[in-house]
């Protein structure tokens, strides 16, 4: 962005009731955009209300969510009929049409912005903002890389991911503009305003169009807390931490509390705020007003003396201080600085994959006829691609813990008895007289029988586990399917698949770290203390 185009979002921010408080929009260091903090005056006393007073505040009616584009639409017949397009390129007929969902709403609003521009009559609410929202090739999401460019991330944990969302986005936008006379409407719309210099693709969505308002919505948008009445949700569902809260409650207070409002989360973007850029030690953070504005404030535990440092420097939030790198660059098209590790990772795999039963499994065709067959479990489980994680239990965790249901079980397999339900006509798992609960096995084992599953279990799960890992590190540094033998050697990394293998070797410390700890506690008579020490060490809060 250049200087000239700073000062005219400035300018539209202004006459659009946004407030910017001792801070300017200019290009950060890495030829970004971000907002800075100008210092205060110099000649005025400076008190704690100084700190709390807004560096931005954006009013309501510019916050852009699925209910403010339903009220944009009732004075924007063109938006209209692109938010209540049904796949058949007709719209809704019903009395009270209903619009898609949030995140439909916002790329809808943002492919009527650009096909408004292009002929020659932007939106007079929001045609400056959308002028000046970064270029794609600004933004480099993983998922509009060039085919051939899919290399660099092939054996991180995010390929699939990429390539899911490369194929979904292509059919999203192959069905959203299948129908001939909706394309013919797009035409006729952008070729009937004032631009009389227009090409052919000008009058069209392109697929590029479709895929830069993706790169917009993950990159920019927020998911703002929102007060609704009990009882009802919006389309984005409950934060997981209030549903799990709410799970908690007993029916008492589930009675008691049922005509209270809750907080929610609804997908938005906010123009200004969102050229705030991340920092790891962010000074800023952002939170909604009772009226529904957004502000932008120092960070609680700054003083006067840290802010008035601040001056000429950058003001940065946070978009998220548990996000992993694959998470960072999938979403934002980076990794922040300072990650030793991937900090999280997850690991599918087919459990039918002959490599892998191979891998986890060896004796599987040679067992007694008193244990249970590899393949009766992983029925059990009714996963055919399982998952295995990798993260910090907290912040302070000297090493990663890895989580995988089927390899607990594989870890207590001969202590598992199968029972036939004859009423329901089902099967059943149990472990020492108790159903299985398959939903966590991890923490049911524990529950079961702490000092078994500390001393007994989590070492030959973590033996387990360990060769998974090493299998993995040879499919990441030689190609081919995790346990296979291929040999073909990268020629580059990059950055993310070097901090994965990074948060990889950490785990095996781990793992090595904890043999050792199981070994000397075991020497001690007193398994309490086998207990005490472990009890940090093996659960992670999942």
């Amino acid at each position: 962005m250049s200087t000239d185009s700073s000062s005219t979002l400035v300018e539209w921010a202004k006459e659009s009731g946004i407030e910017l408080n001792n801070c300017e929009i200019r290009k950060t260091e890495n030829s970004g955009n971000g907002v800075f903090f100008k210092g205060f005056r110099s000649d005025k006393k400076l008190d704690g209300s100084d700190i709390e007073h807004p560096l931005l505040k954006i009013p309501k009616q510019l916050i852009i969510t699925k209910d403010r584009i339903v009220q944009l639409a009732e004075t924007r017949p063109f938006l209209k009929n692109l938010l209540y397009k049904t796949n058949t390129g007709d719209n809704q007929q019903t009395t009270t049409p209903e619009a898609p969902n949030a995140r439909q709403s916002l790329a809808r609003f943002l492919i009527y912005l650009i096909l408004s521009s292009r002929r020659g009559t932007p939106d007079y609410e929001f045609g400056s903002w959308l002028a000046l929202l970064p270029p794609g090739k600004d933004i480099d999401l993983p998922f509009t890389y060039p085919d051939d460019d899919l290399d660099e991330i092939e054996r991180s944990s995010i390929f699939d991911a990429v390539i899911a969302k490369k194929t979904n986005l292509r059919l999203s936008y192959e069905d959203f503009f299948s129908n001939a006379d909706f394309r013919k409407q797009i035409a006729e719309y952008v070729n009937s305003g004032e631009n009389k210099n227009l090409r052919q693709i000008d009058t069209e969505v392109t697929y590029h169009d479709w895929q830069l308002v993706e790169e917009w919505i993950l990159s920019r948008s927020l998911n703002l807390p929102v007060i609704t009445s009990k009882g009802t949700s919006n389309e984005n569902g409950k934060s997981k931490d209030n549903e799990r809260a709410e799970n908690e409650q007993d029916e008492d207070n589930e009675n008691e509390n049922e005509n209270e409002d809750e907080i929610e989360l609804e997908i938005a973007l906010v123009p200004i705020l969102d050229m705030c850029n991340h920092a790891t030690d962010a000074n800023a953070r952002y939170e909604v007003e009772d009226e529904g504005n957004v502000v932008l404030l120092f960070r609680d535990n700054l003083s006067i003396e840290d802010i008035e440092k601040l001056t000429d420097k950058e003001i940065t939030i946070s978009y998220g201080s548990d996000k992993s790198a694959g998470e960072f660059l999938f979403t934002y098209g980076f990794i922040p600085e300072g990650y030793k590790t991937a900090k999280e990772l997850s690991r599918f795999y087919s459990v039918e994959d002959t490599n892998i039963v191979k891998l986890l499994d060896p004796d599987n065709y040679s067992k007694s006829e008193d244990r249970i067959p590899y393949a009766f479990l992983t029925n059990f489980l009714d996963r055919p691609v399982n998952r295995f994680q990798i993260s910090y239990p907290s912040p302070e965790s000297p090493y990663p813990r890895w989580h995988d249901d089927l390899l607990f079980l594989l870890a207590c397999e001969d202590n598992l008895l199968v029972h036939k339900n004859d009423e329901e006509g089902y099967l059943e798992l149990y472990y020492s007289g108790y159903e299985v609960d398959l939903n966590d096995v991890e923490r049911f084992l524990l529950a079961v029988d702490r000092t078994k599953f500390l001393t007994e279990i989590v070492p030959r799960a973590d033996s387990l586990a360990e060769k998974f890992l090493q299998a993995v590190l040879t499919q990441i540094e030689l190609g081919g399917e995790i346990g296979s033998s291929a040999d073909i050697p990268r020629t580059s990394q990059h950055e993310l698949i070097k901090l994965e293998i990074a948060l990889i070797e950490e785990t095996i410390k781990g793992i090595e770290h904890h043999k050792q700890e199981v070994s000397n506690l075991k020497s001690h008579v007193n398994l309490d203390e086998v207990n005490k020490g472990l009890k940090d060490t093996v659960i992670s809060d999942k």
